[in-house]
């Protein structure tokens, strides 16, 4: 067999640098592992830390099966302005529902036929609950992932899948890879939760946590059935679901608003481990919000500052800095 040497050594040549531009990848994911985050104290707290306790030759180094980390959602890994997503998703669902049964005048149906948003806020879990009711978890969670899907935010023009924060996905990424086992607590619906974080995150299911709706078990199957169970899933709720659980303190904890407080003050209490928390200042008006969190003043709780701290909100964000 005749070989074509010119072709030959072009094909080696590509090859290698293939091989260079993968090895350049894995080197620059290494030497920068949080890209979206600006330098400064937070980003290097961070980095400090991680290696600390991954390090089993630091005096600070945890085991594993103790590295939990605990993130709430709306605000601190998802857009949460101008409404909660699962209150726009919620919106979007009754609202189509209305539309596809129109002998259907009970309420919340007429308010959201009529945009009576008045009478939709002042009565939430109504809204809440109609919007899911009867629905198998597997086609609740359908709904959900074709909202993320298509339904977009109304000042960015982006479907609300694309909204989760491009700096906090890397953070949990990070966070994994280190050996931490992640979980979001969250007061939104539990099976919300789950469908809307993990296609985002890749966080397994089991580690997706919020306010626990009445399952009834019909045909092998699960429905979603007519009222809250009274675990809430903020403010002494979150510890108490990471303790549920892990059975232990986490030692490691970002929210952004004062329903986080006490997640967050669980975290730094951990004495055993070196532990960190953090929360996020919606700071910055150009590129999303301001707004107050009302986080308390927590000895040792850090500060990140959405607009200080965020080289980019968003994934492929062409927003100016």
């Amino acid at each position: 067999m005749v070989v074509d040497r010119a072709s030959y050594l072009i094909k080696i040549v590509h090859a290698v640098f293939l091989t260079f531009l993968v090895l350049s990848s894995v080197q620059a994911a290494t030497t920068n592992p949080l890209p979206s985050w600006n330098a400064g104290p937070n980003k290097q707290a961070i980095l400090d830390f991680v290696q600390a306790v991954t390090d089993k030759n630091s005096k600070d180094y945890v085991p594993p099966e103790l590295r939990i980390a605990s993130f709430d959602m709306d605000g601190t890994i998802l857009i949460e302005q101008p409404r909660p997503v699962i209150r726009e998703f919620n919106l979007f669902y009754l609202k189509r529902l209305a539309q596809d049964n129109p002998n259907l005048k009970v309420e919340p149906f007429e308010a959201v036929r009529k945009g009576d948003l008045d009478f939709l806020d002042k009565n939430l879990v109504l809204e809440a609950i109609e919007a899911g009711k009867g629905l198998s978890t597997n086609q609740y969670c359908q709904q959900v992932h074709a909202f993320g899907k298509t339904v977009k935010h109304p000042k960015f023009n982006r479907a609300f899948g694309e909204l989760f924060y491009e700096p906090m996905l890397e953070l949990i990424s990070y966070l994994r890879e280190n050996g931490f086992r992640v979980l979001i607590v969250s007061g939104s619906e539990q099976f919300f939760v789950r469908c809307m974080v993990h296609p985002a995150t890749a966080i397994p299911m089991t580690e997706l946590h919020g306010l626990k709706r009445e399952l009834l078990f019909s045909d092998n199957d699960f429905l979603l059935g007519t009222q809250f169970l009274t675990d809430a899933t903020v403010g002494i709720g979150k510890p108490i679901t990471i303790h549920y659980a892990t059975g232990a303190k986490p030692i490691f904890a970002f929210g952004n608003t004062s329903g986080d407080n006490e997640m967050l003050a669980y975290a730094l209490s951990n004495k055993t481990h070196r532990s960190m928390a953090l929360w996020l200042d919606h700071d910055d008006g150009a590129r999303e919000y301001v707004y107050a969190g009302g986080v308390a003043d927590i000895t040792h709780l850090r500060k990140v500052s959405m607009k200080h701290d965020f080289a980019k909100i968003f994934k492929d964000d062409t927003q100016p800095k």
